[in-house]
């Protein structure tokens, strides 16, 4: 992980340049991964900490009902701060899809994600919309997760409350 904190203090490090060595890792890992897909720049519970807090949660949960997880959290610092800097030179009204299209596609069509993981909501993110579109074409499995799971993370995280719900 000394590269991933190479590239985050970086002013030079693009998602491109994060997309590479996340799917290096994938590759790296050999099986099918699964994913989860949700709110974390749009939608969800209206603010990108707590948008993070339970998606990482959904993550945690899915690991231990045995599930083969990847997740992006390591890249968080670094895809956010790109994402701030992209936010400051762009319309305020404009979607970041430099994100979508730099770090997450060339991991979905690497061939190594096996199934995605919808969380309850997740058409309230832009992201989450062009992955559960994009799914069938990289032959990735779609799952929408009950409301349930939402509900038992919720409560495991001493109940963040949902903005516009």
């Amino acid at each position: 992980m000394a590269v991933l904190a190479q590239l985050a203090g970086s002013p030079h490090t693009t998602f491109e340049d994060l997309g590479a060595l996340a799917l290096a890792i994938v590759r790296r890992h050999g099986g099918p991964l699964h994913m989860v897909s949700g709110p974390i720049t749009t939608g969800g519970f209206g603010s990108i900490p707590d948008n993070l807090r339970v998606f990482c949660g959904v993550i945690e949960h899915l690991a231990d009902e045995g599930f083969d997880m990847f997740s992006q959290r390591p890249f968080e610092i670094a895809l956010r701060r790109l994402f701030d800097e992209w936010t400051l030179r762009n319309p305020p009204d404009e979607y970041c899809h430099a994100l979508l299209e730099g770090f997450y596609r060339p991991i979905y069509e690497s061939g190594c994600i096996g199934a995605m993981h919808f969380m309850h909501g997740y058409e309230t993110s832009k992201g989450a919309l062009w992955e559960f579109e994009g799914c069938p074409g990289w032959r990735i499995e779609r799952r929408v997760l009950s409301q349930e799971v939402s509900l038992a993370v919720h409560a495991r995280l001493g109940g963040v409350v949902m903005s516009g719900r």
